[in-house]
């Protein structure tokens, strides 16, 4: 999968949303008005990045995965919560991208995930027409 994925000088406009310290990623402006859903892995106790990139892009799907937690520490509008994880190997609690991917009924959508360094794992073995159902993917 690795030999598969070019770096690019973006020349478009980058913002930076969710809070000032740890939480908070920077996104491609023009891409992030387009898209239909932003499934986000491993929330914990935070989504700010989340209710900015709502406010902001206004995404028709907002979807929140962490097995670590019962409930969102913050209630919004469209969101929706999901007491999984994500692994490469589909378990009890945990989900693989592939699982989550092949049920996206469109190519506009954004991945944010957080998950301990286990990113590697799964990049490793999500099937490339799968990762291609993300416009930005921000880790």
């Amino acid at each position: 999968m690795f030999r598969e994925l070019l770096i690019y000088n973006v020349e478009e406009k980058k913002i930076r949303l969710g809070p000032k310290k740890d939480g908070g990623y920077v996104v491609l402006k023009k891409f992030s008005k387009s898209i239909d859903a932003l499934l986000s892995f491993g929330v914990e106790n935070n989504v700010d990045f989340e209710i900015d990139f709502q406010k902001r892009f206004l995404p028709k799907k907002i979807c929140l995965y962490d097995h670590t937690i019962s409930s969102l520490p913050k209630k919004k509008n469209n969101f929706i919560f999901f007491k999984k994880g994500l692994a490469s190997v589909k378990q009890k609690n945990f989900l693989t991208l592939n699982n989550i991917a092949q049920d996206l009924d469109c190519n506009n959508n954004f991945l944010k995930l957080d998950i301990e360094f286990d990113e590697w794992d799964v990049f490793e073995t999500v099937y490339e027409r799968n990762l291609l159902k993300f416009n930005q993917i921000i880790c």
